[in-house]
C-alpha cells in the first residue's frame, strides 16, 4: 500500500468514526429533547395581564384594585370585579402569531347596585336571571345582573341579605344545568 493510499484510507476511517460518533451523539440525545418539548407542552406561562400598579402588567388599570370575581363567555373578553371601585371592567385577552399575549382594555365598565363592592361573578348563558348575561354578588349580599340594555349599570335583582357582624358575601355560581334546575347560589362568609 502507498503512503498516498494509506493516509486516504485512514482519512475515510476516520471520517466515518466522527460521523458514527456524531450520529450516536444526535441519536442518544433525542430522548432529552423529546422530553423537553414534552415537559414544555405540560406547563403553562404565567402572564400578568392587568394591574393598577405601573410597571407589574401587560397593562396598568387603576380602576381594577382590589379584583376578586373572573368570568367570561366562550366567545367574548373576560369580566372582572374590581371590589374597591365597585365595578365590573372588561378586557380582551389574544396571542399573535408568535405567541405573544396582548391585552386590550374595553370600553365598557359596569357599576355594580348595593354597596358596589363586587366580589364574585358568572356568566349566565340561560335564560333565567331576569335575561342578565352577568350576575354579581357583592359584600352586602347584594345580587345584581347586568344584560347590554342596561349599558353601564347592572340591575338589582336581590337586595342587600342582611349578615352577622364580620360576615360578608363572595361566591357565586350556578350549577350544571344539564343535571339539575337552574339556580344561582351565592354564600356567605364569616
Amino acid at each position: 500500500m502507498t503512503n498516498k493510499t494509506f493516509q486516504s484510507t485512514r482519512m475515510n476511517s476516520t471520517l466515518r468514526s466522527l460521523f458514527v460518533l456524531a450520529a450516536l451523539f444526535a441519536w442518544a440525545g433525542l430522548p432529552s429533547m423529546a422530553k423537553s418539548a414534552q415537559d414544555k407542552l405540560k406547563h403553562y406561562r404565567q402572564v400578568n395581564l392587568v394591574s393598577d400598579l405601573p410597571g407589574v402588567a401587560a397593562i396598568q388599570d387603576e380602576d381594577l384594585i382590589n379584583a376578586w370575581g373572573i368570568s367570561f363567555n366562550p366567545t367574548g373578553p373576560f369580566w372582572i370585579s374590581a371590589t374597591e371601585t365597585g365595578k365590573a371592567l372588561v378586557y380582551a385577552v389574544s396571542n399573535d402569531a408568535s405567541g405573544v399575549t396582548h391585552v386590550e382594555k374595553q370600553g365598557l365598565e359596569v357599576t355594580i347596585p348595593g354597596e358596589g363592592n363586587p366580589t364574585g361573578q358568572l356568566f349566565n348563558n340561560t335564560l333565567g336571571v331576569n335575561g342578565d348575561f352577568f350576575v354579581f354578588v357583592s359584600e352586602d349580599g347584594t345580587i345584581s345582573g347586568w344584560r347590554g340594555a342596561l349599558g353601564t349599570t347592572a340591575e338589582t335583582l336581590q337586595t342587600a341579605i342582611p349578615t352577622s357582624r364580620g360576615s360578608s358575601w363572595i361566591p357565586i355560581c350556578r350549577p350544571d344545568t344539564r343535571h339539575s334546575t337552574s339556580r344561582t347560589s351565592a354564600a356567605r362568609t364569616t
